[in-house]
């Protein structure tokens, strides 16, 4: 039985007899899924092949933004007609509809990545890339559409720039802690390496949903963790790095994963 299938099959059977987890804190089901979004797109970001990127990168782009704002703007005109709703509630529900779950995606790739499937090509890179970025994409959409939609004559062109606003401070924060995760002298295990890029990811990510702008703390996690994989590669830091170390964006990448597989995996599959 596939452990996905399996995780899904125990969630039913626990919500049909008895559902013990009935009464939890409604705010740890969010914590949990925040936590769980940071992980893999870290992990995406660290297994990335930015050099594979950058030789298709148009086709990143077309795959990031186009299939997912199609969708949303069809969900959103289907939903006007079929529903009534006023248009940028139907398109924030667009943008929840069109997003894809990283969690499946990103982890199938690696495990096509670790067999040689489609490498030559780049294709687990390009197809990382894109539902990592899709994800950011969809998030920042949707905190524009909803606060459109009920901000009830607010100041439309903040929540017009939301997005932007997203993207920009997203990849500014990520790129500042990628810099401090290359200081590799202060951090020089890949156990510390892993905890320190955990701590970064967790502010970022909570940071940035407390504001209200979670597309940018999910960006920010995805550039840190690319950022880190390609400044360690390279040795960047100066006097505070220990040299190039091609090795240790895969050892922290399977700290995450080992990490992701014990709590956050089963917690948001079940």
């Amino acid at each position: 039985l596939p452990p996905l299938l399996g995780m899904l099959c125990a969630g039913i059977l626990l919500k049909n007899l008895g559902d013990p987890v009935r009464g939890l804190v409604e705010d740890w089901a969010a914590a949990i899924r925040a936590f769980g979004l940071m992980n893999i797109l870290m992990r995406g970001g660290l297994e990335m092949d930015v050099g594979a990127v950058r030789r298709v990168g148009l086709a990143v782009i077309r795959l990031t933004a186009m299939p997912g704002i199609t969708e949303a703007f069809a969900v959103a005109v289907m939903a006007v007609g079929l529903f009534h709703m006023p248009f940028f509630l139907a398109l924030s529900m667009g943008f929840i509809l069109a997003a894809v779950s990283p969690a499946v995606v990103v982890g199938g790739m690696f495990d096509l990545q670790s067999r040689g499937y489609g490498v030559a090509k780049g294709i687990p890179s390009l197809v990382v890339a894109a539902a990592s970025f899709d994800d950011v994409v969809a998030i920042s959409g949707f905190s524009m559409c909803i606060g459109l939609a009920i901000s009830g004559g607010g100041n439309m062109v903040l929540e017009a720039l939301h997005g932007p606003i997203n993207i920009v401070a997203g990849t500014l924060v990520g790129g500042i802690c990628a810099v401090i995760l290359s200081m590799t002298r202060f951090w020089d295990s890949h156990y510390k390496r892993s905890v320190v890029l955990l701590l970064l990811g967790v502010i970022v990510t909570f940071s940035s949903k407390k504001l209200h702008f979670a597309g940018a703390g999910a960006l920010a996690a995805l550039v840190m963790a690319a950022g880190a994989s390609q400044l360690w590669a390279r040795g960047f830091g100066g006097g505070l790095s220990l040299g190039p170390d091609g090795q240790s964006a895969h050892d922290v990448e399977a700290d995450l994963c080992r990490i992701w597989r014990v709590a956050p995996e089963p917690l948001l599959f079940s």
